[in-house]
C-alpha cells in the first residue's frame, strides 16, 4: 500500500490520489488550508479498505480503529 502524508500540500498543490494509485492519504487543515487545527481529513482506496477489513490479526486498541470509525460515521457502505 502507498500512504501519503499530505499535511504540507493538501489544498495547495495538485493531488491525484486515484491516478497516482495512492491508497491512503491524510492531511491536516492548519497548514495550507489555514483552517482550525485538529481536523484530519483521510481517504482510503478500495484496496486499503479491503486490506483493513480482511486483516488476520485482532485490533488491539480502539485508537484509530478505522473499522469502528467507518461504522460510527456510516461510511462503511451499510445502512444505518
Amino acid at each position: 500500500l502507498l500512504i501519503a502524508d499530505t499535511v504540507a500540500v493538501a489544498g495547495g498543490a495538485p493531488l491525484f490520489t486515484d491516478e497516482w494509485n495512492i491508497d491512503v492519504v491524510y492531511a491536516g487543515t492548519q497548514k495550507v488550508l489555514s483552517a482550525p487545527p485538529s481536523l484530519s481529513p483521510i481517504s482510503f482506496s478500495q484496496r486499503a479498505r479491503d486490506k483493513i477489513e480482511n486483516r488476520k490479526t485482532k485490533i488491539r486498541s480502539h485508537y484509530f480503529n478505522t473499522i469502528a470509525l467507518a461504522d460510527h460515521w456510516g461510511c462503511d457502505g451499510s445502512s444505518r
